[in-house]
């Protein structure tokens, strides 16, 4: 049976890997033949003077409007951080009048035919174009989506949440940059500043161009402070370095970009509030409260200083621009160890680094020149001698009148994302905290038998009904891939992570379990496809289908094979990623879970034959085939806690619990294989039952011959 489901896996693979899927570049270039399908009359295409990747499209020698890809002017990434190829055609005024999407890597709607990448005619891929079609007839400014109920709201898709915001990012992105290419015009009179163009700049560049501003001060530059002890003229008072940081051309190239998007995309700061990068070295701190200003000696300003901020803003610094004052606030200061330029790679080390956030947001224009102020005066000296440094924004990033106004790159929050998700953020937190408490009252549920089996039951149909088929939140190895990804793809997409909040919290639990207990927590309990499979063997069994007990020699060795393959999905996602998203069909969780067996038929047949197989032997796929088991397997070794009781009598005397164990986890010699254990707690159950457990029945029968049965009645 094995042999004849190892050629099954064969056929299937090359099955579903026989079309070609190498990325077109045709997918990338604007051609009549598409254009055509939105208006018959196009006859002719012209390269943009200033960009070749934008296409005039006329129609009878009459220039109709503008086509282009998005992925020839946006960065934004998918899942599988590979580009969307969306084709745009925009009117003269700069209206979209048809979005289409033309190719795409996501792996939730990948090789379901062989041209489905291309041309949408999947089962459930559809949802994808379609959601792509309501970008027709808009207008770019102020498009949201799955925010507001409004017309110039875009509805996501439910399935495919991640998905659907990025693209919607790289629409935006996209077409905003072509806009400005097109000087198309707005009704605004004023320069904006860009916030979603980046090219490398060097420190020192960036300080020649305005990008950071600097200013430095001996103590001869400054009238002295009667308070503070003497210091020698030449010593250092006060370098200080100043930038605007929201854009990511000054932002990103100060901090890098893992910095960058930590501190603004995934800190769950407000997209609206406005950062400042803030710099020192030298005696003077801008930080520390004004009130330490009033102490002598260098000992007694730095215990000050220890004592902590202000409690509300920074008092010895504020901005100013056109005779507006901003403070910025202390509550959500943040702090760097140094910076490091993106081009020269070299780090900083300040005594102060911080990022700031100004107070009345709305107020501050970017765009124009605002005066850093700072006061090195005790509180009680009422002479208002400033420091002063003005910030001017690069002309490299000034969008001049009549240009399109500015639609920024990260005008998605996470924590927008997340806020609808909050029912279901609750209901899932309710379940893991109950999964835990079965495992930390095991001791006593066990003994109860009838009880635990019935409490096990409605948890496996719970995640399987609600985790897996309503909310989709069944992890995979993809979403390990992410997380691999993070430290070796210099231009990952971080939101693929952040914007799905139920993976997020259940890849967080499961790490927190993978250390503490192991495997077994995420597969025992958080798998959807695993409670199916063990939904089945339970009915199975229910209805007297006998079960097939693989030999445990033959056994020891097959529970191999899952390492195996997931050795080769990790050659190939370093050597060819597509070739790895197709190899993680071995994983039948799209299918069965996510897309609820709609789908083609390939990979139906080989999810029922999964399933099928669990109907004879237990989590037959948990236990052989699952790469992410195999991986979260390696918990086994390292976990910190074994919470499974065992006797001296286990593997020896007695082989109960061996044989009892529903995924042949427990050994001859009664040790528990954690790598294969899946915290059913079928082996609890025998060690507390007193009419079962040898030892115990022992003793019973002991008992019951002095009329003592009470005990273990």
């Amino acid at each position: 049976m094995v042999k004849v489901f190892i050629n099954l896996m064969i056929l299937f693979f090359v099955t579903i890997s026989s079309p070609s899927y190498s990325a077109d570049i045709s997918n990338k270039i604007v051609t009549l033949k598409e254009l055509q399908l939105i208006d018959a009359d196009f006859d002719k295409l012209e390269n943009f003077k200033d960009n070749n990747y934008i296409s005039k499209v006329y129609a009878k020698n009459t220039l109709k409007g503008y086509a282009f890809i998005t992925s020839n002017f946006s960065d934004s990434l998918g899942f599988s951080s590979a580009e969307f190829n969306i084709l745009i055609y925009l009117s003269l005024k700069g209206k979209i009048i048809r979005a289409k999407l033309l190719s795409h890597s996501e792996p939730l709607f990948l090789y379901d035919k062989g041209e489905v990448r291309y041309e949408g005619k999947g089962i459930k891929e559809n949802i994808l174009y379609k959601f792509i079609q309501q970008y027709s007839d808009k207008k770019i400014s102020k498009l949201t989506i799955n925010i507001n109920e409004n017309e110039k709201n875009i509805d996501g898709v439910s399935s495919a949440t991640i998905t659907s915001i990025l693209m919607h990012q790289s629409i935006l992105v996209a077409t905003t940059k072509v806009l400005r290419f097109l000087g198309l015009y707005s009704n605004t009179n004023i320069a904006l500043l860009d916030h979603t163009s980046f090219e490398p700049v060097k420190w020192n560049k960036m300080l020649l161009d305005g990008s950071i501003s600097n200013i430095k001060l001996y103590y001869s530059d400054v009238i002295s402070n009667k308070n503070r002890e003497p210091a020698e003229d030449k010593d250092l008072f006060l370098d200080v370095y100043f930038a605007y940081a929201n854009p990511i051309g000054i932002g990103q190239n100060i901090f890098g970009k893992t910095e960058f998007l930590k501190k603004f995309l995934r800190s769950g700061q407000d997209i609206n509030d406005k950062g400042f990068f803030l710099a020192t070295n030298g005696d003077f701190s801008l930080l520390a409260p004004r009130r330490c200003l009033n102490y002598k000696t260098t000992i007694d300003i730095k215990n000050c200083e220890k004592k902590g901020l202000a409690k509300t803003y920074f008092d010895r610094i504020y901005l100013e621009q056109n005779g507006l004052k901003f403070y910025f606030r202390t509550k959500d200061r943040k702090n760097f160890m140094f910076t490091r330029n993106i081009e020269d790679s070299t780090p900083r080390f300040f005594k102060e680094i911080s990022l700031l956030f100004i107070d009345n947001t709305k107020k501050y224009d970017p765009a124009q020149k605002s005066t850093l102020f700072i006061n090195y005066n005790a509180p009680d000296i009422t002479d208002e001698n400033f420091i002063s440094l003005d910030f001017q924004p690069p002309t490299r990033l000034i969008i001049e009148p009549n240009v399109l106004k500015e639609v920024a790159l990260n005008n998605i929050s996470w924590l927008e994302v997340w806020k609808p998700q909050f029912l279901n953020i609750i209901i899932l937190c309710i379940f893991v905290i109950f999964c835990s408490l079965i495992l930390l009252f095991k001791n006593t549920l066990v003994k109860i038998r009838k009880l635990y089996v019935f409490i096990r039951f409605i948890a496996l149909l719970f995640s399987l009904t609600w985790l897996g088929w309503t909310v989709g939140a069944q992890l995979t190895i993809v979403n390990i891939f992410n997380y691999i990804q993070l430290a070796y793809v210099s231009n990952f997409n971080y939101s693929v992570i952040v914007f799905d909040p139920l993976i997020v919290i259940i890849s967080i639990v499961t790490f927190i379990s993978f250390i503490i207990l192991g495997r077994g927590f995420f597969c025992g309990w958080l798998c959807p496809f695993g409670a199916l499979q063990e939904i089945i063997n339970i009915c199975s069994q229910k209805i007297g289908i006998i079960q097939i007990k693989i030999k445990d020699t033959l056994h020891r060795k097959l529970i191999y094979c899952k390492y195996i393959i997931l050795f080769i999905i990790l050659i190939f996602l370093f050597v060819d990623l597509d070739t790895a998203l197709i190899m993680t069909e071995v994983e039948p969780f799209k299918t069965a879970i996510t897309l609820k067996f709609i789908r083609d038929w390939p990979y139906v047949i080989y999810a029922i034959l999964l399933l099928v197989a669990s109907i004879y032997i237990s989590r037959f796929y948990c236990r052989y085939i699952c790469p992410l088991g195999a991986v979260l397997a390696i918990g086994g070794k390292f976990r910190i806690l074994n919470i499974l009781l065992r006797k001296k009598e286990c593997g020896s005397s007695c082989h109960l619990c061996e044989k009892s164990c529903p995924t042949q986890a427990i050994k001859n010699n009664g040790e528990i294989d954690m790598n294969e254990c899946f915290y059913c707690l079928d082996c609890q159950e025998e060690y507390y039952d007193a009419h079962r457990c040898p030892p115990l029945v022992a003793v019973r029968k002991k008992f019951i011959g002095k009329n003592n049965v009470s005990k273990f009645s």
